[in-house]
């Protein structure tokens, strides 16, 4: 995991640098650096329209009684995509402007939903237990304080 780690941290800066200079080959340093500033500042504002727009459809999901899971991955793709469209780069703008759009960000959301599934019917998803949280027990155990339901029964009786 590491070597691939390293291996994308070296070749999208190299691949990025690489089309930059061909993109100013083909026209004019100001036109490169229109490109790079206009698609800064065009993601940033559509981030945040479509952040807001997500933040929206999450409280409504809240309202309504709903576990707003895919608006709350649908948030994390959105930043994901910020933060893309802020680098620098024609390949880092392309996977900006994929991600924010609704259609493109269903499927990912899709497959890294399913990638995670199979992790954890695999047993390669692995929980850690801090602080004294752990699992969800029927009963609580010995010595705990009581619970509501059992002050309510204190009462009928």
């Amino acid at each position: 995991m590491l070597w691939k780690l390293l291996l994308l941290l070296t070749l999208v800066p190299i691949a990025e640098l690489y089309l930059l200079l061909k993109l100013t080959d083909w026209t004019d340093i100001k036109v490169t650096l229109l490109v790079i500033l206009g698609t800064g500042v065009m993601g940033a504002i559509l981030a945040r329209a479509e952040g807001l727009r997500v933040v929206r459809k999450m409280q409504r999901q809240v309202a309504g009684g709903e576990i707003p899971a895919n608006s709350l991955l649908d948030g994390v793709l959105i930043l994901v995509a910020g933060a893309l469209l802020l680098t620098p780069g024609i390949l880092t703008d392309a996977a900006g402007f994929v991600l924010l759009l609704p259609p493109s960000r269903a499927l990912i959301r899709n497959a890294i939903k399913r990638w995670f599934k199979r992790k954890v019917e695999r047993g390669q998803v692995t929980v850690f237990r801090r602080m004294g949280f752990g699992s969800i027990r029927e009963k609580p155990p010995p010595g705990a304080p009581p619970t509501e339901d059992d002050e309510d029964d204190d009462m009928t009786q």
